[in-house]
């Protein structure tokens, strides 16, 4: 297996599509704070159940996409520095759920 070349966050990941985006976080990458397309087939994990969740830290490739290049994709998307996906792990079991938006507090028109 290929050494990755890039950091990146998981920004979304629809599991029930098959698909996310994973935003390049490494500093010296010339991809850096874009997000790049991620497809399940990319995803490689020890769970047949392939996904990822918000917020990991993974590490990948950017490659060109096949039939169009002029976008890219990512490709070989693995635990940073070898280490399992949440998705792999053998203590915790992974929810993704959405986070409330609650009214701002600290709003002007409420001054008594």
């Amino acid at each position: 297996m290929t050494e990755n070349n890039e950091v990146g966050k998981v920004k979304f990941f629809n599991h029930k599509k098959g698909f996310g985006f994973i935003e390049i976080i490494n500093p010296e990458s010339k991809y850096l704070g874009t997000e790049q397309f991620v497809h399940f087939t990319e995803v490689k994990c020890i769970s047949d159940f392939k996904k990822l969740i918000p917020g990991e830290i993974v590490s990948l490739n950017v490659i060109n996409k096949p039939d169009d290049d002029t976008k890219t994709v990512c490709s070989n998307v693995q635990g940073l520095y070898g280490a399992k996906l949440f998705i792999d792990s053998d203590e915790y079991i992974y929810r993704v759920r959405s986070k409330i938006n609650r009214p701002d507090n600290n709003n002007d028109d409420n001054v008594d």
